[in-house]
């Protein structure tokens, strides 16, 4: 067969397979070095990394407004200071939480939708329970959530852990091993 100049001539379909075959090894070499490296990066973050640990109420009883706090926050050069109207709550957890809590540590009041800043001042190690007694607030002129009847849920950090370290231990075995709360 004579094909005259000038005149395109396309390969047959096996041999163009053959020769793309010969290359897709590089493509797939690529693919795996890439998905090597995004699970060892992965990997060091989930060992390295720090999640804080909350320990949940069981109960919450709101009281009524008891004082006022001024809290100064340093902004650039100047000042902020805001008066807070707090609220004391007590709110009751787990006898095995108890070991885990104590006063000075930051606690997060979720009532309803919204979240109050508050600080365990005193934790009672009950036969079977454990109480803690909090002040939580908002600034003056904010709405009061604590008005509207909301439920109401205490957090308190108790510490950090990894979550290599969650995955390991399983569920509810991350008790007592981790660090202090920052």
């Amino acid at each position: 067969m004579c094909v005259p100049a000038g005149v395109a001539v396309s390969r047959p379909f096996s041999l163009t397979l053959q020769a793309h075959a010969l290359e897709l090894h590089r493509v797939w070499l690529a693919l795996l070095a890439g998905s090597t490296a995004a699970m060892l990066a992965w990997g060091w973050r989930a060992a390295t990394d720090r999640v804080v640990v909350h320990e949940h109420s069981a109960s919450v009883q709101v009281g009524e407004r008891v004082h006022r706090r001024t809290v100064t926050r340093p902004r650039g050069g100047a000042v902020d200071v805001d008066v807070m109207r707090e609220r004391r709550i007590v709110a009751e957890f787990s006898r095995a939480a108890g070991e885990r809590l104590q006063p000075g540590q930051a606690a997060e009041v979720q009532v309803g939708g919204v979240r109050v800043a508050g600080v365990v001042t005193d934790v009672d190690l009950g036969e079977h329970a454990t109480r803690v007694v909090l002040y939580a607030g908002t600034p003056e002129g904010e709405a009061d959530p604590f008005v509207g009847g909301d439920s109401v849920q205490v957090d308190v950090a108790v510490g950090t852990a990894s979550p290599l370290g969650f995955l390991a231990a399983g569920p509810g075995a991350m008790h007592g091993t981790s660090e202090p709360a920052r």
